[in-house]
């Protein structure tokens, strides 16, 4: 595809790595976000997080309430595209990554994260739920894996999907306070079917 950027694999161990600690990481910030996003027990609004002028895609989804922050440069030249609350101790994040077309070797990608994230450098207790499978987001390949992490005073069911779209990687994670099921449960699954990609152009 024309313009299209791939990344090697040198790019794509650091790019799992930063994937990796990235989530985790925000486990951690958002856990001691004050005040706490709003959230109601029902999807009310839409959420959309625009093309940028990198060429990051764009899209919209429905939520449960609004999100802090919307496509917000982080590091290494990727973006927090957005936080959003499904429960009173869980919600789901988006981010992008640097441009990588992927879409052959998720499964791996996947793979390599789960053993990063249960080595245990992120000095959080985790153990794996489920192997690394094949999924999709909005038509978009993707694949999956889950963990069960404990970050003090909680404990979360993390589902970690990796998407290749128009030549870049996104991330979705999904941080499930068992507490909060099986209503946060409902709103992600929810969330995730209204999930749409803007067309090219699109602001």
């Amino acid at each position: 595809m024309p313009g299209r950027r791939t990344t090697d694999a040198t790019g794509m161990t650091h790019l799992r790595s930063w994937l990796d600690d990235l989530h985790l990481r925000l486990l951690v910030r958002w856990e001691r976000r004050r005040p706490p996003l709003p959230y109601s027990d029902r999807i009310d609004r839409e959420i959309v997080v625009p093309r940028d002028r990198a060429g990051r895609p764009g899209y919209r989804f429905a939520a449960a309430g609004p999100s802090r922050p919307v496509r917000e440069r982080s590091t290494r030249g990727a973006t927090t595209d957005f936080v959003v609350r499904v429960g009173a101790a869980s919600y789901v994040m988006g981010t992008c990554a640097r441009p990588g077309d992927a879409a052959e070797g998720l499964l791996a990608l996947s793979q390599e994260s789960l053993d990063h994230v249960l080595s245990g450098s992120h000095g959080l207790r985790a153990r794996q739920l489920a192997a690394p499978y094949a999924t999709s987001l909005a038509g978009a390949p993707a694949s999956a894996f889950q963990i069960e992490v404990e970050s003090s005073p909680r404990r979360h069911v993390h589902t970690d999907t990796i998407v290749s779209y128009d030549g870049w990687l996104l991330t979705v994670g999904v941080f499930d306070a068992p507490a909060d099921q099986p209503t946060s449960t409902a709103l992600v699954e929810a969330l995730l079917a209204s999930w749409t990609w803007l067309p090219a152009g699109a602001r």
